[in-house]
């Protein structure tokens, strides 16, 4: 453990409230129909906006030009011992 860390178990007393409610699959399927469970994942259309395509695709750009210069910093270390 880190001593500067801090933990005050809200994670995992949140997973044990979610386990003590739900037992069985029935439950799952009675929570979502009583609105008390909600799903907000599938309520949104995350590309509804070009502002979020376009910044998908800036990020998808990053990560791709990342990898490249990844890939060619291996393969001038590796052709220049050779």
């Amino acid at each position: 453990m880190c001593v500067d860390f801090v933990n005050d178990f809200g994670m995992s007393s949140y997973i044990s409230f979610l386990n003590s409610l739900i037992s069985e699959g029935n439950d799952i399927q009675r929570y979502s129909t009583t609105s008390l469970a909600l799903n907000s994942f599938t309520s949104h259309d995350y590309f509804s906006s070009p502002c979020t395509f376009l910044s998908l695709v800036g990020a998808s750009l990053v990560l791709a030009r990342t990898g490249t210069q990844t890939w060619y910093a291996i393969v001038a270390t590796t052709s220049a011992r050779i």
